[in-house]
């Protein structure tokens, strides 16, 4: 099994939104998945090169813009960036060279349930300390 950056499923029930798909094969989400991810990363690439060309190190929502409304590869993007008001900032990415990939709803769940663990563990190891402190009277 292979792993990707976008759910699968997701990508799946984005498809069979169009009627016209009956069956999809079983690798098209992956390569979808690492085509959503090559996409992301050339945009954020352009965009963070245009922000070090105006001496920042963010790019913002407005440089993004500028990139897809820019090349003629992205004009299926530009009606979304249409709505983007270049005066703010309403999003920004650090200058770190390549886009990550954005964070599945699976890995939100891992976090959250790796937090929940470690309070749990926590409140556990607080309750047996305080056990060996105080221990309760022996019943008779």
């Amino acid at each position: 099994k292979t792993s990707s950056a976008f759910p699968g499923a997701r990508i799946k029930a984005i498809l069979r939104q169009d009627e016209r798909v009956n069956m999809i094969a079983q690798d098209v989400p992956i390569v979808l998945s690492e085509s959503i991810v090559l996409i992301l990363r050339e945009i954020t690439s352009k965009a963070l090169d245009a922000a070090e060309g105006a001496n920042r190190k963010t790019a913002s929502a407005s440089a993004i813009k500028q990139v897809i409304e820019n090349d003629p590869k992205y004009a299926f993007l530009q009606e979304f960036v249409a709505k983007i008001d270049p005066l703010t900032p309403a999003a920004s990415i650090s200058g770190s060279g390549a886009a990550a990939a954005p964070a599945s709803p699976t890995a939100a769940r891992k976090r959250k349930r790796k937090a929940k663990t470690k309070k749990k563990k926590a409140k556990m190891k607080k309750k047996k300390k305080k056990n060996l402190e105080d221990p309760e009277p022996a019943k008779k």
